[in-house]
C-alpha cells in the first residue's frame, strides 16, 4: 500500500464525507442548454453566520420539477477549544423548477447543548438523500435521508464519537416541507470508541430500503455494515446491522446501488489495494424483495466479479457506480453497469488519475452481474495534465469535511427521444446536441489545477461526457473543461485565481417523463481564499433563482427595508399648526444572490394625513394598489437579485394637529406564499412639539 495513501486514506475515514451516487435515468426530452448555470447562491451561508464552521458537501435529488438538497452546518462550539466545523445540524430544502424560487429550509436533526460528559449531542454530519420510487408508504414526493449522528464526549478525552445511523422521511409535496422524527437505524453501543461513517443508500423496486456504511471502531480494521427495511404496520422497521466484510479488508467509502432486479455493491479495499465488487444473488427471489418480517435477512452477496485490481503501481479510492436500466436503440434489453474511481500514483502526492469500468454485453448475458464481466480499465480522459490535485499546501487543515482529497468522481446517464430547436442539447461544455435516443455516461469530478504561470492554484470543477452506443461500449470522452464556463460552475473571483476552491460536486437533472424540465442542478462546496482555515460553504448553480425563504427575507445582510421622511422634527411655538407637506421614501433593497418570490407590501398611513394629498412621484409599474380611502396602498412583485424597490410620495398633514404628536407612516414586508405575518416592519415618523422658551437668569 502506498504510504502516501494510507494517510489520505486515514484522512478521508475521520474527515472526508462520502459522496452519494447520483443516478439518473431520464426517458424522454431532456436539454440543457447554456442559462442552466447562470445562476448560484450560497445555500448554507455557514461561514457569514457561525465564523470559521463548515458546511458539509450538499447532495441532492430530483424528481418531477421538484429538486432537494441536504447538508450539514456546523455548532457553535463552546465547551471545548476544538472546532466542531462540519459537524451539527441537517438541513433540508426544496425547490420548484416550474415557479421557480426555494422553499424555506428545515431541519432534519437539530443538534443540542447537552450536560455533564456530553456537553454537545446530536451532532450530524455526512447526510445522503433519496427520491422515494414507489407509493408503498405514501407518494412519490417522500424523500429518505440517512446520516451520521453522535456527540461530543469529555471523558474521552475530548473526541467526538458517532455510534448510530440515522433515518428520517420527509415530504417535499407542500409548500412547507416536513420531517417525521429520526429514528435509529443502528447503534454501537459496546465499542470504546465508536465511530460510523459514509452511510449510503438505495431503494428496491418494491419501496425496501437498503443502508450501507463504514464502521470505524477499530481503526486498523474498518468494516462494511448493512441494514435493510421493511413496511410493517405502516411504519419501517429496520434488520439488524449486518457486517458484510471479512476482518482485515479496511473497507471504506461504500456506494449501494440497485439497478436491473439486483443489489449492486462497490467499496474502497484498502488492505486488498483494490476497488471491489459484490451484488446479490436473489434478483429472482421474491423472499428477497417482498415487504414484511420475512425478508429482513441479509441477502446472500455474490463475489465471483471480485475486484478491480490489484493495482501494482497506484492506489484507487472513492469508487461511484450507476446503471443503464432500460436499454439502447435496436437492443432495448440491454443492462449496463458503469464504476468510476480515482487512482494514486504509487509515490505522489498529487498525480490523480480518473478511470472507469463497465459491465461487459455478450448476448443474452448482458446483465454485467456474473462471472468476471468487467471490461479492462479505461481512462476517462487522456489528457493527464487535467487530473492532478496538489495536497501540498492548500488542504493539511484538520476539517472534519475536507472534501478535497482525490478527483471524487460523480458518474450519471442521460437518455433522451427527442430534442427541439430551442433546446439544443446537453451543452454543459456547449458540446454535441443530443440526438434521438442518444444515451450519454457523464463523469463530474473537482480538479485542482494551475492558474498565473504556475504561481497559484485552484480546485475547480469538471465534467466529461461520451455516448453509450448500440454495441454497449462508451465511444469516446470530450476532452474535460469546466461545467459551461462561461458561466462557471465555480465562478472565479476578480482579484486572483486563488480567490475561490470549489469541490465535491453533485449534479442531478429533473426528467420530463415525470413533469421536470428537463434541466441540471449542480450542488458542491465552495470557499473564498487560499487558507486551509477558511470555511467551506454549500452552493448551488442552477435555474432556480428564487427564494420565498423567511431566514433570507429577514436577513439585515441579504434584505433591507427602511422608511424615511422629510421632516422628521417639525418645533412650533403655537399650540396647533398649520398643515405641513411630508416627503416620504420607502426602499427595499435585496442585496442577496436570489430573486425574491411574491414580496408584499402594506403601507399604512396616519390619521393626521389629509387623505386626499397624497401624491406618488415613484413606484412599480406594476403590481401597485391604492386604497387611500382606507389610509393604505400595496404593492406585490419579486425583487431581484441585487435591485431595489423604491416608493416617493408627499402627503400633508391635516389642519390644527396637536402639539406633543407623531405623525407616524408604517410599513410592513410580507410574502403572499408564508401567510399574512409581517416578515419586516419599518415606520416613519415625524414628531411635532413646541419651543422651550428659557428666559435668562442674573445672579446678583
Amino acid at each position: 500500500m502506498n504510504s502516501t495513501r494510507i494517510y489520505l486514506k486515514l484522512l478521508s475515514l475521520t474527515i472526508l464525507p462520502l459522496l452519494l451516487l447520483s443516478v439518473i435515468l431520464l426517458s424522454i426530452g431532456l436539454a440543457i442548454d447554456d442559462t442552466d448555470f447562470e445562476s448560484g447562491h450560497n445555500i448554507s451561508r455557514t461561514s457569514q453566520d457561525l465564523a470559521y464552521l463548515d458546511a458539509g458537501p450538499p447532495q441532492a435529488a430530483s424528481f418531477s420539477d421538484t429538486v432537494v438538497i441536504v447538508w450539514s452546518e456546523g455548532l457553535e462550539n463552546n465547551v471545548s477549544t476544538q472546532t466542531i466545523k462540519a459537524r451539527g445540524h441537517i438541513y433540508l430544502k426544496s425547490g420548484n423548477e416550474s415557479q421557480g424560487f426555494w422553499r424555506p429550509k428545515i431541519r432534519v436533526q437539530t443538534a443540542t447543548l447537552g450536560t455533564g460528559d456530553q456537553p454537545l449531542q446530536n451532532l450530524g454530519k455526512k447526510p445522503q438523500i433519496l427520491f422515494n420510487k414507489t407509493d408503498n408508504l405514501t407518494n412519490s414526493f417522500l424523500v429518505h435521508v440517512v446520516w451520521v449522528s453522535g456527540y461530543f464526549s469529555q471523558s474521552a478525552g475530548e473526541n467526538y464519537r458517532f455510534p448510530e445511523i440515522r433515518y428520517a422521511r420527509c415530504s417535499v409535496a407542500d409548500l412547507f416541507n416536513t420531517c417525521q422524527p429520526p429514528t435509529t437505524i443502528a447503534e454501537d453501543t459496546n465499542s470504546a470508541t465508536p465511530d460510523f461513517s459514509s452511510p449510503n443508500l438505495t431503494q428496491d423496486d418494491q419501496g425496501n430500503l437498503h443502508v450501507v456504511w463504514t464502521d470505524n471502531a477499530d481503526p486498523n480494521n474498518p468494516k462494511l455494515t448493512y441494514s435493510r427495511s421493511y413496511t410493517g404496520g405502516g411504519q419501517l422497521v429496520w434488520s439488524a446491522a449486518q457486517v458484510i466484510t471479512a476482518a482485515g479488508t479496511k473497507a471504506v467509502n461504500p456506494q449501494i446501488l440497485f439497478a436491473n432486479q439486483r443489489l449492486h455493491l462497490v467499496w474502497d479495499d484498502e488492505a486488498g489495494n483494490a476497488i471491489q465488487y459484490i451484488y446479490d444473488d436473489t434478483y429472482d427471489d421474491t423472499l428477497f424483495l417482498k415487504t414484511g418480517p420475512a425478508s429482513t435477512q441479509k441477502p446472500p452477496w455474490n463475489t465471483s466479479d471480485g475486484a478491480f485490481g490489484d493495482f501494482k503501481d497506484g492506489d484507487p479510492g472513492f469508487p461511484s457506480i450507476t446503471a443503464l436500466d432500460g436499454g439502447l436503440a435496436g437492443v432495448p434489453d440491454t443492462k449496463l453497469l458503469f464504476v468510476a474511481f480515482d487512482v494514486l500514483k504509487q509515490g505522489s502526492r498529487s498525480d490523480f488519475t480518473l478511470v472507469y469500468a463497465q459491465s461487459k454485453v455478450n448476448g443474452d448475458d448482458n446483465d454485467g452481474i456474473s462471472g468476471n464481466n468487467w471490461t479492462e480499465l479505461r481512462g476517462i480522459t487522456s489528457n493527464s495534465s487535467l487530473l492532478g490535485n496538489s495536497l501540498e499546501d492548500l488542504y493539511q487543515s484538520s476539517n472534519v469535511n475536507e472534501p478535497a482529497v482525490g478527483l471524487k468522481p460523480r458518474l450519471f446517464i442521460t437518455r433522451t427521444n427527442t430534442v427541439t430547436d430551442d433546446q439544443s442539447g446537453f451543452t454543459l461544455n456547449s458540446r454535441a446536441p443530443l440526438t434521438w435516443n442518444n444515451v450519454r455516461l457523464h463523469a463530474v469530478w473537482h480538479n485542482l489545477v494551475e492558474e498565473g504561470g504556475g504561481n497559484s492554484s485552484a480546485l475547480q470543477i469538471y465534467h466529461s461526457s461520451g455516448p453509450i452506443t448500440q454495441t454497449g461500449q462508451v465511444e469516446s470522452w470530450d476532452e474535460p473543461l469546466p461545467v459551461s464556463n462561461p458561466p462557471s460552475l465555480n465562478p472565479r473571483a476578480p482579484n486572483g485565481p486563488d480567490d475561490r476552491d470549489s469541490a465535491a460536486p453533485v449534479v442531478v437533472i429533473s426528467d420530463p417523463n415525470t413533469g421536470g424540465l428537463g434541466k441540471a442542478h449542480a450542488v458542491f462546496v465552495e470557499r473564498e481564499g487560499d487558507n486551509p482555515n477558511i470555511p467551506w460553504d454549500a452552493y448551488y448553480r442552477g435555474i432556480i433563482r428564487g427564494t420565498i425563504d423567511p431566514d433570507y427575507i429577514k436577513d439585515p445582510q441579504v434584505f433591507v427595508m427602511t422608511s424615511v421622511v422629510t421632516p422628521a422634527d417639525v418645533a412650533t411655538s403655537s399650540n396647533t399648526i398649520a398643515p405641513i407637506t411630508l416627503d416620504y421614501q420607502i426602499d427595499i433593497i435585496n442585496k442577496g444572490e436570489l430573486d425574491v418570490i411574491g414580496v408584499s407590501i402594506t403601507n399604512t398611513l396616519s390619521n393626521k394625513i389629509d387623505r386626499d394629498s397624497i401624491t406618488f412621484s415613484t413606484h412599480p409599474s406594476t403590481g401597485f394598489q391604492g386604497d387611500f380611502d382606507n389610509g393604505r396602498f400595496m404593492w406585490t412583485g419579486n425583487i431581484p437579485a441585487g435591485s431595489a424597490v423604491r416608493f416617493t410620495f408627499t402627503a400633508v398633514t391635516t389642519p390644527n394637529i396637536k402639539i406633543n404628536s407623531y405623525v407616524i407612516n408604517s410599513v410592513d414586508l410580507w410574502n403572499k406564499y408564508l401567510g399574512p405575518q409581517p416578515l419586516i416592519s419599518s415606520q416613519a415618523e415625524t414628531w411635532i412639539h413646541q419651543w422651550q422658551i428659557y428666559l435668562p437668569v442674573v445672579l446678583k
